[in-house]
């Protein structure tokens, strides 16, 4: 729990600032800072992260802190600033690690309910900028003042670089000098500034209003359903003969999975080539709904637990860092006939579940793998099962697509992007 921001924290805040004016410290701070530009810029960074771990009724701010004291500290002098490519390369590693992270999500987004989301966000979108022009005409805002101001409420930070840009390509067509340049891509950042605060904090009031008007029950999550392993003796007449793709191909997510089945003394991995015969028992691995549709569809339920044998067939947990099979399908590695191996189980995040066949695997998945336990070192090797390939960043591909997200559009605007040449027409 974070500790709450009260009444005598905010005093002491003020009581420090007034002993700093009063003792003739300011001029000494802003030298400082002015001097030191990344002293500035990880000062703060950590005043910012403590900011944002401060609970104010209920609420953090999280990494907009950071903002917040930025905009606090510039507040000190306007000779205060940190250099100009700091910005430039904090907007290119935000841009390109969220392209990173939603881009994989975005088409199957729109096939869920992705539509009503951005519609709704388009909505908001479209209605802030009807509202900025509401209000920047009787204020009488310049235009670039305007966009600072819509870029500020919608706390859109790479809107603002995108008008600054184009501000300045205007600048440089119209021939003006470092210093008018400077200037005028700065002009927005005022209206910026004081609109972002607001609207972030709008959001929080927002939030508390309406908690306190509508009084939602917030339920805790819920855990995932228990998985449990049961046996089952084949004995329904429509499965006997059959084989295990043949029983389970009508059923797109049964709730189960199955490990094992044992024909007579013998037991092996459950291929989707294996025919079902009567007396065969089949071991299945799943919730208490899935549990009971496998009893509808092989028969009755056995109190023998041939799963406790480990002596041939064994399970381990293995971790997904492999990039080969990050993003496939559970079918697409055909474990059974390549590895004698089938998968179980799935944990991602903090929750197990029984995968179907039609599971993609993803970075950092944790799954358990049924097969001889003379095959652990190959499955091991197969899945990658190393917590160190999931935390190290491959430098080369992220180099690589910031290259190529900085430096084609300059080149375009330059007229010297390889998409104009013959060449790239063709």
């Amino acid at each position: 729990m974070f500790a709450r921001l009260d009444r005598a924290q905010i005093r002491k805040g003020h009581r420090l600032a007034l002993y700093i004016k009063a003792n003739g410290m300011h001029g000494p701070i802003v030298t400082t800072l002015t001097e030191n530009p990344i002293l500035t810029l990880f000062i703060v960074i950590g005043l910012g992260y403590l900011l944002g771990e401060i609970s104010f009724f209920g609420f953090r701010f999280g990494i907009v802190g950071v903002l917040f004291v930025g905009l606090a500290v510039g507040s000190l002098g306007p000779s205060i600033s940190v250099p100009e490519v700091i910005p430039t390369l904090g907007l290119i590693i935000f841009i390109y690690t969220m392209g990173i992270q939603s881009g994989p999500e975005f088409f199957k987004s729109l096939r869920e309910r992705g539509y009503r989301d951005s519609v709704f966000a388009l909505v908001m979108v479209v209605l802030g900028a009807g509202i900025t022009l509401l209000v920047s005409r009787p204020a009488q805002l310049t235009p670039p003042r305007a966009a600072g101001l819509y870029t500020g409420a919608m706390t859109n930070t790479p809107a603002l670089a995108a008008v600054r840009e184009l501000l300045g390509e205007r600048g440089r067509a119209a021939g003006l000098s470092p210093e008018q340049l400077h200037a005028v891509s700065d002009e927005p950042v005022v209206a910026y500034s004081i609109a972002y605060p607001v609207g972030v904090i709008g959001v929080l009031v927002s939030f508390a209003v309406l908690r306190r008007r509508w009084k939602p029950q917030m339920e805790p999550l819920a855990d995932g359903p228990e998985i449990r392993v049961r046996n089952f003796e084949v004995m329904n007449p429509a499965v006997i003969g059959r084989t295990v793709e043949e029983v389970l191909r009508p059923h797109r997510d049964p709730g189960f999975v199955i490990s094992r089945i044992q024909h007579g003394e013998s037991s092996d991995i459950a291929r989707g080539t294996t025919r079902l015969q009567r007396g065969d028992i089949v071991v299945a691995v799943g919730d208490d709904d899935g549990l009971v549709r496998a009893e509808q569809i092989f028969g009755q339920p056995l109190d023998a637990h041939i799963e406790q044998d480990r002596s041939r067939l064994d399970f381990r947990r293995v971790f997904v860092s492999r990039q080969e099979i990050v993003g496939k399908r559970i079918r697409e590695l055909n474990l059974e006939n390549t590895m004698g191996a089938t998968v179980t189980r799935l944990r991602r995040g903090d929750v197990d579940f029984v995968p179907t066949r039609d599971t993609r695997l993803e970075l950092g998945d944790r799954v358990r793998v049924l097969t001889r336990r003379e095959n652990f070192s190959a499955i091991s090797r197969f899945f990658g099962d190393s917590i160190r390939g999931t935390a190290e960043t491959d430098f080369g591909s992220v180099a690589l697509g910031m290259v190529l997200g900085a430096s084609c559009p300059s080149r375009c605007r330059e007229g010297l992007c390889a998409w104009d040449s013959p060449a790239g027409r063709s």
